[in-house]
């Protein structure tokens, strides 16, 4: 929060060793303003706070852990989402119980650093006929790893436990998974072929 006093103009900055974000507010004498700053990734160390070049904070940039080698998999897929993500595998189980926990890890790699849109990830188990019979929307790894933080190259752990939105279903079902744009009328973003999704498997076994 910054007491904006007797100024309509104010400058937010978060310095780094050789980084700097700034944000201009534009608001009125005496007003509270919220403002996000986001780190570059693959920054950490102290950083200085400052308001209209007045430092008034220290604070320390801790950069999550990483990792450049694919991890192991039990599914393999090489699907890229407009040159932001590719879907490199995921880890499935081969049959679930309706209305029981269903857990999948999807294997993203980055194929870009620091997109400027904090994509959303959503999984999807669908019928037959299209019915969307369990989900899962979230910001990658609980919302612990958004794209806007995503490396180059790096590979990105994202589990999702999907809820089921059926109670009586029971056979062979499909699981996707893709990436949307939560801010920008939930936009997805499509691949090579112009798909809105990924295919991760279509033998996945549904019992009661």
């Amino acid at each position: 929060q910054i007491d904006a006093d007797s100024t309509d103009m104010v400058n937010v900055a978060l310095n780094g060793s050789d980084w700097e974000i700034v944000e201009t507010l534009n608001i009125n004498a005496d007003q509270l303003a919220w403002v996000c700053l986001t780190v570059p990734a693959g920054n950490s160390g102290e950083a200085t706070l400052t308001v209209n070049q007045t430092a008034v904070a220290t604070v320390d940039v801790i950069d999550p852990p990483r990792t450049f080698d694919p991890p192991d998999m039990t599914i393999t897929r090489d699907v890229s989402f407009d040159e932001i993500a590719r879907l490199v595998g995921a880890d499935v189980p081969a049959t679930v119980a309706i209305n029981a926990p269903l857990e999948v890890t999807l294997v993203w790699q980055a194929l870009t650093t620091t997109p400027e849109t904090s994509y959303t990830v959503f999984v999807q188990v669908l019928a037959d006929d299209g019915r969307v019979l369990a989900q899962s929307d979230s910001l990658p790894a609980n919302a612990n790893r958004p794209t806007i933080s995503w490396l180059e190259g790096e590979y990105i752990i994202d589990t999702h436990t999907l809820n089921w939105n059926v109670t009586d279903y029971v056979g062979e079902a499909t699981l996707i998974a893709g990436l949307y744009d939560a801010e920008n009328g939930f936009q997805r973003l499509t691949t090579i072929d112009d798909a809105t999704f990924a295919n991760i498997t279509d033998r996945l076994q549904i019992s009661e």
